[in-house]
């Protein structure tokens, strides 16, 4: 009977999500390829010290972290990548409304308030 491929333990999958990124931007990041980055998450494929070493670094983390633990609030970092300026956060958005409505007219109010509705879109 053939032996299963020994799987190393990672949190690759936790810690990317955690930041917030796609397998395209970790891919990218990494300089490495998208079905790479998807078999290792997946267990399919184990990593190598240079693909860990790669990982870490798109994920702005350490190898150890990696395979060690997954993130927490202390791990938290501003967002970056292709789609960062699009991430915001509600508390942002309702101080930019917040801010907004405090020094505007009626149709001022109105106009802002379609403003901010076509940048979520």
């Amino acid at each position: 009977m053939p032996s299963l491929p020994t799987h190393h333990p990672h949190f690759f999958r936790q810690w990317r999500e955690f930041r917030g990124l796609i397998l395209e931007e970790v891919a990218f990041l990494a300089d490495l390829a998208k079905g790479t980055i998807s078999k290792i998450e997946t267990h399919e494929q184990n990593y190598t010290p240079k693909s860990l070493h790669a990982i870490a670094r798109a994920l702005r983390t350490n190898p150890e972290n990696l395979i060690s633990r997954p993130p927490t609030e202390a791990d938290r970092v501003p967002p970056y990548g292709p789609r960062a300026e699009k991430r915001r956060s509600a508390k942002d958005v309702d101080r930019e409304l917040e801010s907004l409505l405090k020094k505007a007219t009626l149709a001022d109010k109105l106009e802002a308030i379609d403003a901010l509705k076509k940048k979520k879109k």
